[in-house]
C-alpha cells in the first residue's frame, strides 16, 4: 500500500477538469481569487508536501469568491498517468481520530452510532491546537475558516 487511491476514470480526465470539495461554481473561471495571502498559504502548502513526497506537477490549486477550493488539471492526462500522489503521512484520515485518545474516550462514553465526521474533527482540532508546531500546520493554514458544511 503506497497510499494511492485508485481513481475510476482517471484516464478520462480532460485538460482544466474541475475536482472540487463541492462548493460553489467551479467552472467559472471568473469568480478565482488571487488573494496574495492565500497565495503565499498555498506556495507553502506545495513545499510542504512536496518535501514529504507528494507529486502534483499536472495540477493547480485554485480558490473561488465563495471560499471553495479546487485542483484543476493543467493539461490532458494519459490513461494509467498520474495527476497527483499525496504520501499517507500528508493525510488526516479518519482512522487518525479513531486511533487518537480523544477518539478513544469518545467511542468509550459514547453508546450507539458516532460519525465518521467526529473522528475527522477530533483530528483537525487536535492538530489546530498545537499551531505551527502542528505536522500539518502548512495544510491548516489553507481550510476554511467557516465550514457549514461539514
Amino acid at each position: 500500500a503506497d497510499g494511492r487511491a485508485d481513481v475510476p476514470g482517471l484516464e478520462n480526465l480532460k485538460s482544466e477538469q474541475t475536482y472540487s470539495n463541492g462548493v460553489g461554481n467551479k467552472n467559472d473561471d471568473s469568480k478565482v481569487i488571487t488573494d496574495d495571502e492565500f497565495q503565499r498559504r498555498t506556495e507553502r502548502l506545495e513545499v510542504w508536501l512536496k518535501r514529504n513526497g507528494a507529486r502534483f506537477h499536472k495540477v493547480t490549486i485554485n480558490r473561488y469568491a465563495d471560499e471553495g477550493r479546487d485542483l484543476k488539471t493543467k493539461s490532458s492526462l494519459e490513461k494509467g498517468e498520474e495527476a497527483i500522489f499525496i504520501p499517507r503521512k500528508c493525510i488526516i484520515a479518519i482512522s487518525d481520530g479513531k486511533r487518537s485518545k480523544v477518539g478513544q474516550a469518545i467511542r468509550k462514553e459514547t453508546s450507539g452510532w458516532i460519525s465518521n465526521h467526529t473522528y475527522l474533527a477530533v483530528r483537525i482540532l487536535t492538530e489546530k491546537t498545537l499551531g505551527k508546531q502542528s505536522f500539518f500546520y502548512p495544510w491548516l493554514e489553507v481550510l476554511k475558516k467557516n465550514v457549514s458544511y461539514f
